[in-house]
């Protein structure tokens, strides 16, 4: 039981360390670039940005950016959240979150 305990422990050490090591890695990616952070579109706070929730942000972003006449990135209704829903389960983890951000910025 000790052992499995152990295994257990270093497991989400393991998991830890490597969550912050992929941030890191987008972190040096989007340094300098206007990006919300995922708990932004997150508004119902569970660690994921649903469909809903990512059109909503993105249309509030774009009315905002508009009002200040700023270019917008896209417009309100898309992208496609479908293009960056990897796994295809209907929601964004932080991960696929990220890797949207980094494919609407290499586009400008």
């Amino acid at each position: 039981m000790k052992d499995l305990l152990k295994a257990i422990g270093l497991s989400l050490a393991v998991i830890a360390v490597l969550g912050i090591i992929t941030r890191l890695m987008f972190a040096d990616e989007m340094a300098g670039k206007s990006i919300l952070p995922v708990i932004a579109y997150d508004v119902n706070q569970d660690n994921y940005v649903s469909n809903s929730e990512f059109h909503r942000v993105n249309a509030k972003r774009a009315a905002e950016n508009e009002r200040k006449g700023m270019p917008l990135m896209h417009e309100p209704n898309g992208p496609d959240f479908r293009e960056y829903d990897n796994d295809l389960d209907g929601r964004l983890d932080e991960i696929e979150f990220l890797r949207s951000c980094k494919r609407c910025h290499e586009n400008i």
